[in-house]
């Protein structure tokens, strides 16, 4: 039979369905969204929250209002008893009832439907509450609703309440409605409500909020007493809550008889995994493991294919670590929890159920609960875990300290009665006992059959005999035997030992479908807070009568350098040091204990990374690099009103030149009980950069001379047509005791005679690059028109220096060729000598700037800057005066004032001056113009050439006389002198 979409049989092809009005649409109305009933024999609550109610004679998207309804059944659903619509009625509209989504959440009390719906007016929500008693005629016909109407409530829009509901008499004055608001106040909220009799608006009790933003707190709620003390606590899901490695929450509220009730004291919130949706689900389980508390479950259905955290009450509330973690990867199922139902015992074995939904699988699975058997364990004689001596050497293996203790089990109470079922043959268990499970080297190991093996962790069987007698379990003791390794330092830390039991059991058999599950009365389980028992056992020490060593460590510290200076008072809180002057910085600690000894007492220095650790002078210390972390044994113990000196040296590595100061942080620490913990301490230096600079300047040569006729500027085709070269050479020179970073050398330059015109005449004009010289490098920065504006050549006979040009600065493009401006001439002083400087403005100047790169303590730097005297604009204006004294300037600068400059102000900065005699600059251009070794050159070649020619006449002979023959020579003579006589 199928009533308003209900379906009471799986049979689809009942005659009876009955298709929905003409007014509702039920396709996709999500009936059994929201499933609730009032226990065993009670009614069952099924809701439906996108149920759609048309107006008449309309077809249009807008006329369909999402009212959602929910349909009371009887217990064995075959008989409609109530269908609860609220919102049915009312005004319809977005803005108001048209999209209730009743059902979205429900809860079915003892007499009472609660239904949420989040929709009404733009979302706020709202929660109705209405009588489902059986007795019609005596029920209360009044629907309660929580206020949501703009003037009587407080709630915002869009803020959903009615996501999830619960009740409970949580303030001691009858049931109260707890209502989420997942979206209310950015957190979320959950709002608590009372109501008064045919009073149909309840009243807001309490408004609980969440701790982060858009967490969705209040999108689950579920009541449970985790406490034990017959006071409903309540438990609110946050889905959405993240933090770093953390996703979702849920945050229990332990609820008390003061008015505070469940603000009385800070809620208990236990995260899940990230993007696990941890909280979306929760149910209360009932006492599973029937010991007084209410028990929980909360869903991750995200978490891997997802995952079902079992948490148990106890007398302090919720215990914080799941005892028991359930997987849906084990059983091939996604979206495992996303919805959970507990605390109805369905098999009838006494214990409550868990039904589990995962929607990605279409699955519903059921957890059935293991019956639990009562188990008592004891560890004893208490004394032998106590005060044991690391010294002592009593025990088998004499090289060894040992310590031996008993475990004994008994069962309390095994299925029913406490006796074991007729014909039952005993009951086996498995052992294991772990040592030192805290440490990941554990400090003992537990002896074993096999002496080569030192385990942690051992296991063993027990057989657990029948009295025949009482028929019931007998108690079964086994003794172990504990050694302590060698070297084992901590002695002040407990050894933690677990000592655990399970049951050895057959495992069920697969179930056939639709064949009878097992009775779990045949698969116990022990009860888990027993079975896994956690002691410890302590050693000797010297410490008070609560064998708790209550110490004190105070530290005092200084390092060997001098302390910082505040306008010429010493700051104690601070040191100074020097680079250069300092190569190392020695620490000296001293570390007093006051009170009980310190066990495995330890000094920990953090310094700064541009520190390293070299060694200690005093005291035994060990480094390690990555933390920049010394730590230094101070004792073991370290005895009361006892005190220990460590020194120790650190060297300053090139980091240092980066930061301001270096910092030490000291603090110390120990296995015992510090009492009062000292505070770091901190030990500031200051890094101190000093550098002492000179910069000295000079030419070559010294002194140039001037002369010839008057070329004007248009003639110039080569460099050295201007006149005569010179140099101006800048050198920095840089006594310690630290070195300087980019420094920098400002140069001011007379490229042409002062005037009171946009251009003058040539003066000093610079035809190549500067050049600087320094052992890290640099580098000039000159702008475009500064160097060799005329675009001058080199001769081909001729051969300069090549530097690399740069092209940074400031100067226009002006001081190219271009026709020159009337002159002034700058007039000559008293002493006939005219001079022509930057600072006087008797010359125009440029200014560019050379950067050394690094200049260490004891180095030096030099810049050189090559020029032409420009011989015409003296010949012309100066031909009269004793000398022409031209000047550069150049002063050294630092960017960034990370160095202290202690030299003197003349100190930095220099002059360099070109002194100009008239002379006659044509003699000199001819000596300029040719090189010294061309000249000897040319000679050796004349020479060659010479003794070539004579070499080629004496082969022909020319050096060779034909003499006569003196007879001849006397006729001749003779001859001649008759033509005398004639």
């Amino acid at each position: 039979m199928k009533i308003h979409g209900l379906e009471t049989t799986p049979d689809i092809d009942n005659n009876n369905l009955r298709p929905p009005q003409k007014d509702e649409i039920k396709d996709g109305q999500w009936l059994g969204v929201t499933v609730r009933t009032q226990g065993q024999g009670g009614k069952v609550l099924v809701c439906a929250h996108r149920y759609i109610r048309t107006v008449s004679e309309c077809t249009l998207e807008t006329c369909r209002w999402g009212r959602g309804l929910c349909y009371t059944l009887t217990n064995d659903l075959d008989y409609l008893d109530q269908v609860l619509e609220p919102c049915k009625g009312r005004v319809t509209g977005h803005d108001q009832y048209g999209y209730c989504q009743a059902g979205t959440s429900g809860l079915l009390l003892n007499d009472d439907a609660v239904v949420g719906a989040p929709g009404p007016y733009n979302w706020k929500g709202t929660i109705y509450v209405q009588s489902v008693s059986d007795n019609f005629l005596d029920r209360d016909q009044t629907m309660y609703f929580s206020p949501h109407v703009d003037d009587q409530t407080p709630i915002d829009k869009y803020s959903y309440l009615g996501m999830a509901v619960t009740a409970a008499d949580f303030f001691g004055n009858g049931t109260a409605y707890a209502a989420g608001a997942p979206r209310s106040d950015g957190t979320g909220q959950v709002f608590l409500f009372n109501r008064k009799l045919a009073v149909t608006m309840m009243t807001i009790r309490m408004i609980i909020s969440g701790d982060m933003y858009t967490s969705n707190f209040g999108y689950e709620l579920a009541t449970a007493d985790v406490n034990g003390d017959k006071l409903p606590d309540l438990i609110v899901g946050a889905p959405n809550y993240f933090d770093k490695n953390q996703g979702g929450a849920i945050y229990v509220y332990v609820n008390s008889k003061k008015p505070c009730s469940l603000k009385c004291s800070e809620p208990l919130k236990i995260t899940g995994q990230p993007e696990s949706r941890f909280g979306i689900s929760i149910t209360n389980l009932g006492d599973i493991n029937k010991d007084g508390f209410e028990d929980i479950a909360v869903g991750a259905p995200y978490e891997g294919s997802g995952v079902i955290y079992i948490y148990l009450g106890s007398k302090n509330g919720t215990i914080p670590e799941p005892s028991q973690t359930i997987r849906g990867e084990d059983y091939n199922i996604e979206t495992f929890g996303y919805s959970l139902s507990g605390g109805t015992d369905l098999d009838f074995n006494g214990y409550p159920d868990l039904l589990v939904g995962a929607f990605d699988s279409s699955a519903a699975i059921l957890f059935r609960t293991r019956p639990i058997i009562g188990i008592t364990t004891n560890v004893g004689p208490q004394s032998a875990l106590k005060k044991i001596d690391p010294t002592s050497r009593e025990c088998a293996n004499k090289d060894l300290a040992c310590f031996k203790f008993q475990a004994c089990v008994s069962i309390q109470s095994i299925l029913e009665g406490g006796k074991l079922k007729a014909g039952s043959g005993g009951l086996t268990l498995n052992c294991t006992l772990q040592a030192d499970i805290t440490r990941r080297l554990p400090r003992v190991f537990i002896e074993s059959d096999s002496p080569q093996n030192k385990p942690s962790t051992v296991h063993s069987t027990i057989n657990l005999g029948i009295d025949p007698n009482t028929q019931e379990l007998e108690p079964y003791c086994h003794a172990h035997t504990v050694y302590i390794k060698e070297d084992t330092k901590d002695i002040q830390t407990a050894i933690s030992m677990r000592l655990s039991y399970s049951i050895i059991q057959e495992p069920p058999k697969p179930i056939k479908a639709g064949a009878e599950l097992p009775k779990m009365d045949q698969y116990p389980i022990l009860n888990q807070q027993q079975a896994d028992k956690v002691f410890q056992a302590t050693f000797l020490k010297d410490c008070g009568e609560n064998d708790i060593c209550e110490s004190q460590l105070n530290i005092n510290a200084d390092l060997d350098l001098p302390f910082a200076r505040t306008k010429d008072m010493k700051d104690t809180s601070r040191y100074d040091l020097v680079l250069g002057e300092y190569k190392e910085i020695q620490l000296n600690v001293t570390v007093h204990n006051l009170q009980e000894s310190a066990y495995e007492a330890e000094l920990h220095i953090t310094h700064s990374p541009a520190l390293s650790y070299i060694a200690a002078v005093k005291g035994r210390c060990e480094r390690l690099p990555k933390d920049n972390l010394v730590i230094c044994p101070l004792g073991n113990p370290l005895q009361s009103n006892r005190g220990v000196n460590v020194s120790l040296r650190f060297e300053p590595l090139r980091e240092v030149d980066e930061v301001q100061d270096v910092k030490f942080t000291l603090k110390a620490k120990t296995t015992s009980h510090l009492m009062e913990p000292q505070n770091d301490v901190v030990l500031v230096a200051n890094v101190i950069r000093k550098a002492d600079l000179k910069l000295r300047g000079s030419v070559r040569p010294e002194e140039v001379l001037y002369g010839g006729q008057v070329r004007g500027e248009s003639e110039m085709k080569y460099k050295d047509q201007p006149g005569t070269r010179l140099r101006h050479t800048y050198e920095v020179v840089n006594d310690g005791p630290w070195h300087v970073n980019n420094l920098e050398l400002h140069v001011e330059w007379p490229f042409q005679v002062a005037n009171n015109k946009p251009l003058g005449k040539w003066l000093l004009y610079m035809d190549d690059e500067p050049a600087i010289e320094a052992e890290d490098g640099g580098v000039c920065d000159t702008s475009e028109g500064q160097v060799n504006p005329l675009q001058l050549r080199d001769r081909h006979n001729l051969n300069h220096p090549e530097f690399t040009p740069n092209t940074t600065g400031q100067v226009a493009a002006s001081l190219r060729r271009a026709r020159r401006d009337v002159e002034m001439i700058v007039k000559k002083g008293p002493d006939n000598i005219v001079h022509m400087n930057c600072r006087a403005k008797t010359a125009k100047c440029f200014k560019f700037r050379c950067i050394v790169y690094k200049l260490q303590k004891g180095q030096s730097a030099t810049v050189t800057i090559k020029a032409r005297l420009w011989n015409s604009t003296l010949v012309e204006d100066y031909p009269r005066v004793k000398a022409v004294h031209i000047a550069s300037n150049a002063k050294l600068f630092i960017p960034t004032p990370s160095v202290i400059i202690t030299s003197q102000p003349y100190d930095i900065q220099a002059t360099a001056v070109t002194i100009a005699k008239g002379g006659g600059f044509a003699e000199q251009q001819a000596s300029d113009g040719v090189e010294l070794w061309m000249i000897l050159l040319g000679v050796v070649a004349g020479l060659l050439l010479l003794l070539l020619i004579a070499l080629l006449f004496w082969k022909c002979g020319f050096f060779k006389r034909t003499r006569p023959d003196p007879t001849l020579s006397g006729n001749l003579e003779k001859h001649t002198d008759d033509y005398h006589d004639y």
